[in-house]
């Protein structure tokens, strides 16, 4: 979930991947949020019409930060270290001037209190969030889950101590306003009557149940594993015992290399990675900021056999015993009699937020998927497939058949003939 109060009475932005809504928003911003392919994972706004955001990479794209022309004038150094070169991974925008920035070699801010130092080496604490409200208020969420903050009402305070907490964002003119996203993907907010309409909209899901033509065995396990990166050009394939890939870290190349049966692999945001061959597991060092659920669950020591992983922090965990989701009332079902969550054969998140779950007897569960993807998962129980982070039609689907079909592109379908051998293809109607 994406949310940002204007400095201003009465504007806000709120986004859930491709579903957003907006009030009062500087008209230079208008025409950029009026072309539909924008999925945004950044917004701000500051005072005097002041905007920054950042939209996803997509097919084609790489995904850029753009400025209004006012930060230039009324804070400067934002403009600066948005044309330094750094990428700019999101903003917060106070009064007077002030502001922090997050960019991949630093945090960049006005006020000393708002960001700590370790002790020992002396490197700044990263932020998951930051946020400026009013009368002098802020808060910041560390990397760790830490959540700090000045001058915050007792409501803010009793929301923020609920669970732990991915974003908080305050509103700059009135103190009893926020809106908080925690980790497990749920939110908490306090905002003015005439907007919760259409805020509950945007938050709303209505999830599609398809039936397989045909029910296939209920413990299943992939015969081929494929993963797309959040860059267009990032992809992998692997039978078990041979892979290919391409955008690849060498951290997560060296995992791809090691000899041995690999079971599981997966890329999500901010180079965040999870990777499993037999018992032994392991996430990139990305994965502690972008998804922290993920992170705390791994270092307890439970068993993980496979993650999905999604825009804004989403997440699907499975382990040997249970079932962990962001939104899990909602992706996940759970049994009338027993209430446990049904189990997954696989799950995966796509571009703008779409989401698909196939349960242990072969229904489907999904939500924002394109009509091409829809039309491949009607053809036969489905084993596993992957939605591609950066174009809502690419897919990859794996039958119980042990049939393939994908959409990716050309330059991709070699190497993925490759690694399959001779997977037969479903027939469809």
């Amino acid at each position: 979930m994406l949310f940002a109060f204007g400095r201003s009475e009465g504007r806000y932005f709120i986004a859930n991947g491709k579903q957003n809504d907006w009030k009062g928003i500087p008209q230079s911003l208008s025409p950029h949020l009026r072309e539909d392919y924008y999925v945004l994972q950044a917004i701000a706004f500051g005072e005097h019409d002041v905007w920054f955001y950042r939209d996803a990479p997509r097919t084609g794209h790489e995904g850029t930060c753009k400025l209004s022309p006012s930060v230039a004038v009324h804070y400067p150094r934002v403009h600066e270290i948005c044309q330094s070169g750094e990428s700019v991974n999101w903003v917060a925008f106070g009064p007077d001037g002030k502001y922090v920035v997050d960019t991949d070699k630093k945090l960049h801010h006005t006020d000393d209190g708002l960001v700590r130092k370790y002790k020992e080496s002396g490197n700044q604490v990263p932020l998951r969030s930051a946020s400026y409200g009013h009368d002098g208020a802020w808060v910041v969420v560390e990397d760790d889950g830490t959540v700090r903050s000045q001058g915050l009402s007792e409501k803010v305070k009793t929301a923020l101590d609920k669970k732990p907490v991915r974003n908080a964002q305050l509103s700059g003119y009135s103190s009893s306003n926020f809106f908080i996203e925690y980790v497990d993907g749920d939110t908490d907010w306090n905002l003015p009557s005439t907007w919760h309409e259409n805020i509950r909209k945007v938050e709303k899901m209505t999830v599609r149940l398809d039936e397989p033509g045909t029910k296939g065995e209920k413990t299943v396990k992939q015969k081929i594993i494929f993963a797309f990166g959040p860059k267009d050009y990032q992809y992998c394939i692997s039978n078990g015992s041979r892979a290919h890939w391409y955008g690849m870290s060498d951290a997560m190349a060296e995992r791809l290399r090691r000899p041995g049966k690999m079971e599981a692999f997966s890329r999500g945001e901010n180079g965040a990675c999870f990777w499993r061959q037999g018992d032994s597991t392991w996430l990139s060092d990305g994965t502690k900021m972008a998804y922290p659920e993920v992170w705390r669950i791994w270092n307890t020591g439970e068993k993980i056999n496979w993650v999905a992983f999604g825009s804004q922090g989403y997440y699907i965990i499975d382990t040997k015993d249970s079932l962990y989701a962001s939104r899990k009332e909602t992706i996940l079902r759970r049994y009338k009699e027993s209430g446990k969550y049904v189990p997954l054969r696989c799950a995966s998140f796509g571009y703008g937020g779409a989401w698909v779950v196939v349960e242990n007897d072969g229904d489907i569960r999904s939500w924002g998927l394109s009509e091409s993807v829809l039309a491949k998962l009607k053809v036969g129980s489905v084993r596993n497939v992957q939605l591609s982070q950066t174009d809502p039609d690419y897919c990859y689907v794996e039958y119980i058949s042990q049939a393939s079909d994908y959409s990716l592109p050309k330059s991709w379908h070699e190497h993925v003939k490759d690694i399959e051998g001779n997977l037969p293809k479903p027939k469809t109607s």
